[in-house]
């Protein structure tokens, strides 16, 4: 069945965008490391001068960090690409394969906003602004560097988060993406494009209202990931194969435990539901989780 082939797949370049994300947080540990040793260089800062110089610095050794991370993102999410491109072809017999996705994985958005480098800059400046204002703040207040070195410490869990999300949205995205360039060179042969969801307890309500709806317009299709770290795949149907078959999003939230469900929805939209009075369906409206005032009930 290729619903299982597919999320088979997806699970094996989840788990190499997860070590490519691990060999990134080690050059992120990396430049902090030296960050803090630039700022650990200097006493005190009681000077202009002196915060101008450690400003100086951090700012190039941030630069040299988003070079790094993008180098080693694109990179990935290139060798993902092609190698997708080739296995699908495979998968379903198609004639062409495209072949050539650096400048495609270079450029394109891969989270509809963040190309690779734009998501690495927009990391390296965070922590630049970190540790500059760190610096600024001890010149201020007449502070340590290593008062410095601590407070801009505080946010290296969001510098980690951000790093392992920007890495593990971007390489199985850019998979997706050699799916439906493939798909499309090979678009004769196709009738239509099915949305399959990954289905457990982290299935957001979003991608479960797509699951399992059939598009014969690829146009109409929703755009794939449609949040960080989204694991839904749209699959094709060919001329002469049968139909893919998924369980509904339905069938899998009633197959849970009432705890499951509660964790899935939430407190009160699990109360609502549960209750009888709205259907999974009126979760979501036009690809978007409603709020709680915005429910029809």
């Amino acid at each position: 069945m290729k619903a299982d082939d597919f999320l088979k797949r997806y699970i094996d370049i989840e788990a190499y965008a997860d070590g490519e994300a691990e060999k990134a947080l080690e050059l992120l540990e990396e430049c902090e490391g030296d960050l803090d040793d630039i700022i650990l260089s200097v006493p005190d800062y009681h000077t202009k001068a002196a915060v101008s110089e450690a400003e100086s610095e951090i700012k190039k050794r941030t630069s040299a960090l988003s070079t790094a991370l993008s180098a080693l993102a694109i990179g990935a999410a290139v060798g993902v690409a092609a190698k997708q491109a080739k296995w699908l072809s495979k998968l379903y017999g198609f004639d062409k394969t495209p072949d050539d996705f650096s400048s495609f994985v270079k450029f394109t958005p891969y989270n509809g906003k963040d190309t690779i480098q734009s998501a690495s800059d927009r990391l390296a400046r965070s922590v630049r602004t970190a540790y500059s204002s760190a610096v600024r703040s001890a010149w201020a207040f007449g502070g340590s560097s290593e008062g410095a070195v601590e407070t801009a410490g505080r946010q290296k869990k969001s510098f980690e988060n951000s790093v392992m999300s920007d890495f593990e949205t971007s390489i199985p995205s850019f998979a997706k993406f050699a799916d439906l360039r493939t798909y499309e060179a090979n678009s004769e042969q196709i009738r239509g494009y099915r949305c399959c969801a990954t289905l457990d307890g982290h299935t957001c309500v979003v991608c479960g209202d797509y699951h399992g709806l059939f598009f014969s317009d690829r146009a109409k299709a929703p755009n794939y990931p449609l949040h960080n770290r989204c694991r839904c795949v749209l699959i094709a149907e060919v001329d002469g194969e049968p139909d893919v078959e998924l369980p509904t999003y339905q069938e899998f939230v009633d197959s849970l435990s009432d705890e499951e469900q509660r964790e899935i929805l939430g407190k009160t939209r699990y109360g609502l539901y549960k209750s009888g009075q709205i259907k999974l369906s009126q979760f979501v409206k036009n690809g978007r989780k409603l709020r709680l005032d915005e429910l029809d009930y």
